[in-house]
């Protein structure tokens, strides 16, 4: 095998596993690192991925959605999706819920391919409809972590208020 094809078939491979070198199963769900948030998809096998997103047009993420925005359900590679981002498999519930059946996840998310969506960030967003596909109930751990910080900061701003209050 000469170098040029020995190094196509390498990236090839490389494109397929993740950060931590685990190559995806049908049903796995994916986490995208895309700055500050997290952009969810679901593994349906075959380098293939379905999620909701892509709002906007052409491939991979598209714009960040606003409250109230249509999204689409798209099926799409997964190298178009994550492009040159970091990516892991992050099953992520599975002690929390039984994760259903892989030929049942795959199933219902390529049903739902084209179907469009209203995108909620607190609501239901790219992280509710991959753990709804994986675990029938949906779930966002960015949305519970991001109320945990919010309510964290107000009591450090209230705890501090009183305190001056206090000192008056």
């Amino acid at each position: 095998m000469s170098f040029f094809s020995y190094r196509m078939v390498q990236d090839a491979y490389e494109k397929l596993t993740d950060e931590d070198g685990k190559k995806p199963k049908p049903g796995d769900l994916i986490e995208v690192k895309c700055g500050v948030y997290k952009h969810w998809i679901v593994y349906i096998g075959e380098d293939n991925v379905v999620h909701f997103g892509g709002i906007g047009s052409g491939s991979g993420l598209g714009i960040i959605p606003t409250p109230g925005m249509k999204g689409t359900i798209k099926k799409e590679k997964l190298k178009d999706v994550v492009k040159d981002g970091k990516w892991k498999i992050n099953n992520f519930l599975d002690q929390k819920y039984q994760p259903r059946k892989d030929d049942d996840i795959v199933k219902e998310a390529c049903a739902r391919v084209g179907s469009s969506l209203t995108y909620d960030v607190l609501g239901y967003n790219c992280e509710h409809f991959a753990t709804e596909l994986r675990y029938g109930k949906p779930e966002c751990r960015q949305v519970k972590e991001a109320k945990l910080d919010f309510f964290m900061i107000l009591a450090g701003v209230t705890a501090v208020a009183v305190g001056i209050f206090l000192k008056k």
